[in-house]
This record gives C-alpha cells, sequence and structure tokens, in this order.
C-alpha cells in the first residue's frame, strides 16, 4: 500500500483511454449496441484500476454524456450505468489508498514540495502545448476545411461521421484534465504533479 500512489503505468492509461473512446463512439453513434458499452465499461475499469488519477477519464465523458443528454432530452441509461459502474467498483480501493496515503503524508513536506496551485496547470499547458502549435494549427485547419467541404459537397453524410458538439465537449473535457486534477489534489489534499 505505501507505494502502491507511486506506480505511474501512464501510458497503459492513456491506451486505456483511447480505447474507451473508441467503444464509447461506438456505442452512442450505433444507438447503443450492448457490446461497445460492455467493452467501454470495462476498458474504464481497467484504466481506474491502474492508476487513482484515471478517475479523471470519467469527467470528458461524463460532460459529453450530459451534452448527449440535454440535447436528445433524455436520460440514456444504459451509457451512464457503463459509466458509473467502474467507478463504484473502484471506490473502496480509491478510499483505501486515500486512507493510506494521509497516513503516511502526516508529518511530511511532501504535499508542501508539490502544492496543487494553479501556475502548475499553466506550467504543464506550456510545456505540452507549445512545441506542438504549429501541428495542433494544421490539425484546427484542416478540420475546419473539413467541416466546410464536407457540408457544401455531400449531403448525404451522415451525422455519424461529422464532429458533432458532444465530440467538441468531449475533446474540451480531456484538454481540461490538468485542471480537474488540480481541483481533485486541493479536495483531497494530495500533492499536484505537473
Amino acid at each position: 500500500y505505501y507505494y502502491a500512489y507511486e506506480a505511474r503505468p501512464l501510458i497503459l492509461v492513456a491506451a486505456c483511454a483511447a480505447v474507451a473512446l473508441l467503444c464509447w463512439d461506438n456505442a452512442v453513434g450505433l444507438r447503443c449496441n450492448a457490446r461497445w458499452l460492455v467493452g467501454f465499461s470495462v476498458v474504464l475499469f481497467a484504466a481506474l484500476m491502474l492508476h487513482c488519477y484515471a478517475i479523471l477519464l470519467v469527467i470528458p465523458f461524463g460532460l459529453a454524456e450530459l451534452v448527449r443528454t440535454f440535447r436528445d432530452r433524455r436520460v440514456n441509461w444504459a451509457v451512464w450505468s457503463a459509466l458509473v459502474l467502474p467507478i463504484l467498483l473502484c471506490l473502496p480501493l480509491y478510499i483505501s489508498l486515500a486512507r493510506i496515503f494521509s497516513t503516511f503524508a502526516k508529518g511530511t513536506d511532501f504535499v508542501s514540495v508539490f502544492p496543487p496551485v494553479w501556475p502548475r496547470v499553466l506550467n504543464f499547458y506550456a510545456f505540452l502545448i507549445l512545441p506542438c502549435s504549429a501541428v495542433i494549427l494544421v490539425a484546427l485547419a484542416c478540420l475546419a476545411f473539413d467541416w466546410r467541404y464536407t457540408e457544401r459537397t455531400s449531403p448525404f453524410v451522415s451525422s455519424y461521421s461529422r464532429f458533432t458538439v458532444q465530440d467538441f465537449v468531449l475533446t474540451l473535457g480531456f484538454l481540461s484534465l490538468p485542471a480537474f486534477g488540480l481541483l481533485t489534489a486541493q479536495v483531497v489534499h494530495s500533492p499536484y504533479f505537473s
């Protein structure tokens, strides 16, 4: 337990997030195909079991699902169940880890060395985005061109193949994970590693 919070299988968590995104996209795009929802829930559970900060992956999916709920004016209980079930299964482990961490952190300067403060989030974005800003601008330009070109040339393009509002919210949710991580660290009084 002492070293459980030190494990950082971040590549595996990122892979689980990518597969969860694929499963979620197919589940909501194919009218809630049960196999995709089960895959989404299982992969999300795997991510949550790999690292405690993987709980943040639920936020973008939850935000996108809120957008779908308001847009459709109905709650899709199957998708919400697939999203919430992994959290409920991991909750006992997370509570145990939080207790152990707070026990071992007492009397140390661990939290004060890595305080959860907003400049750390800005440093993270500067470190992550500035080196690849040209690539991001090209990708956004291609997306904007594809949006305009698809609408003008093909009236038969299905809504499933378009970049929707929920996709935009999902993207913003993933981009906001460092900020959500900082807020979580402030709430549970834990360190923040940018």
